[in-house]
């Protein structure tokens, strides 16, 4: 009898071991998976913040702390509007004004672009996207805020279709044709004079393979170009 009882503890401590070690493995996988979540939460190069429906901030990551010169303590635990605005009140409660409030009252993603001053005085361009978190039981209990500085962005973006401007004013008034292909022969640029010189409009040939303007006598042109 006694045999039998210390076999049946032995067998629940086993079965305890097994346990605690799938435990411990567990626990392992979850806290890496924290640390690598943390990793891109705090590497990404874009604002983030993740709010309660109280507009309570719960965290934010390195990069909302750098760009507002602030640390853990100034922001977690205080109502966001009071954090970036100064106010106490969210946004003056203006649904337009506000991607967390919008965000809230339709359960989806909301996404709007603001002008905000930076540190230095500099007028920024910044895109604001606010999504729902939905828990297991479709409730929605906490926000997060994406903020992305779009400036520069735009700036040369500006630039670009300034120079394309440029450069098709450049292109239409050249007395010489003017054409570009891509790697599979397809003419994808036809200048004007290009248009009276071949005598096919740009709409004709954009696209064409540039056997459409090689006459078949002269033969397979691929091996030249």
């Amino acid at each position: 009898m006694q045999h039998e009882e210390y076999s049946q503890v032995l067998r629940e401590r086993d079965l305890l071991r097994e346990r605690l070690s799938k435990m411990e493995r567990e626990f392992e996988d979850l806290r890496m998976s924290h640390l690598f979540l943390g990793a891109i939460f705090n590497g990404i190069s874009e604002e983030i913040m993740v709010v309660d429906r109280d507009f309570n901030i719960k965290r934010v990551n390195e990069t909302f702390l750098t760009r507002h010169g602030l640390t853990k303590q100034d922001v977690e635990g205080k109502k966001c509007y009071d954090v970036k605005k100064h106010t106490e009140s969210p946004c003056a409660l203006e649904e337009r004004s506000c991607p967390l409030i919008r965000a809230r009252k339709t359960g989806k993603k909301v996404e709007m672009t603001h002008r905000r001053r930076n540190a230095e005085g500099e007028d920024r361009e910044v895109i604001l996207i606010a999504y729902p978190l939905m828990s297991q039981c479709d409730e929605v209990k906490y926000f997060i805020e994406l903020a992305r500085d779009v400036t520069d962005y735009r700036v040369l973006l500006r630039k670009f279709r300034a120079s394309e401007k440029k450069l098709r004013a450049i292109l239409d008034t050249a007395t010489d044709a003017v054409l570009s292909i891509d790697e599979n022969n397809n003419i994808i640029l036809f200048n004007n004079a290009a248009q009276k010189i071949f005598g096919y409009s740009r709409e004709e040939v954009l696209g064409k393979n540039l056997d459409v303007l090689i006459p078949p006598q002269y033969g397979d042109h691929a091996r030249y170009v």
